[in-house]
């Protein structure tokens, strides 16, 4: 009984108290504000987390898949990329070629000197006697003979060795069997050029101890021998050595055609003897 009566005035107690809370609530509306304002609070501390949550995954996921999407962006701009620089080197390997071509056709013609233009297939093939040789892109059927010069506008390569019907093989001055008679430019001092098996050096033999000349003078094919026509250069004195025990100096050039980037070249067709003779006109003997 007595637990029960004071339940009964706990509850009469706190009747009264919401009464008058409410009362008074009704009067100056501060409860109302005071749960506005808590509640407001309470909503937003239990929303918060999990909205912070779902904006963190929501900027990951779009983190993630810009991340996706910029890769394979990248990826194709990669590959544009690539494909543009092969591009422009296949460009600057066609402007490279064109400047030869541009040096090749420039190169000044003399009379009754025909050009053909041929292309490198081969550097340095071996063959039993020669070491020093390259393969061309034309034969007879382009009317190339033998012993015919060879030049890039730099100056002499060298001469045509063997002939097929489509191919012919050329013997560079820098082999060993390479004999040309030239004479320099400055001093005319004449010598006969032999290759070394260098790409970088041949000899000028036969020229006098007494002979002058200079470093950088320059030498060109003299026009004897029946093979190289007069006035193509062939190289630049590097050296000069007088042997104690020779009545020659020892002269060494470096050629002024570049002979391991050679890649077009010229065949000067010089006519042959024979079509000199059927062009050059016929005159009458008087015997007296």
């Amino acid at each position: 009984m007595k637990n029960l009566k004071k339940l009964m005035c706990w509850i009469a107690l706190l009747t009264l108290l919401y009464l008058g809370l409410f009362t008074w609530n009704i009067k100056t509306h501060h409860l109302d504000w005071i749960s506005k304002q808590w509640g407001l609070n309470i909503v937003g501390m239990i929303l918060l987390p999990g909205k912070k949550i779902q904006q963190e995954v929501k900027e990951f996921w779009y983190n993630y898949i810009d991340l996706r999407r910029v890769r394979e962006e990248n990826k194709i701009l990669e590959k544009k990329i690539k494909k543009l620089e092969l591009e422009n080197i296949s460009l600057k390997i066609k402007v490279r070629e064109w400047e030869r071509i541009r040096k090749l056709l420039k190169f000044t013609q003399k009379k009754r000197w025909k050009f053909l233009g041929a292309r490198l297939l081969l550097y340095k093939q071996v063959d039993s006697e020669f070491l020093n040789c390259i393969l061309i892109d034309v034969g007879t059927k382009q009317g190339i003979r033998k012993d015919l010069p060879v030049i890039v506008p730099e100056g002499l390569v060298g001469r045509v060795l063997n002939t097929s019907l489509h191919f012919s093989t050329v013997l560079l001055i820098s082999d060993t069997n390479s004999r040309i008679p030239v004479i320099s430019a400055v001093h005319r001092v004449k010598g006969i050029v032999q290759g070394l098996g260098d790409e970088e050096k041949i000899e000028v033999k036969y020229v006098p101890i007494t002979a002058h000349l200079a470093v950088g003078e320059e030498f060109v094919t003299s026009g004897l021998g029946g093979i190289f026509p007069k006035g193509i250069p062939v190289g630049v004195v590097d050296s000069i050595k007088n042997e104690p025990t020779s009545l020659f100096k020892k002269v060494l050039l470096k050629p002024c055609a570049n002979l391991s980037q050679i890649e077009e070249v010229l065949i000067i067709q010089v006519p042959s003897q024979q079509a000199i003779n059927k062009l050059a006109p016929k005159t009458d003997l008087v015997k007296n």
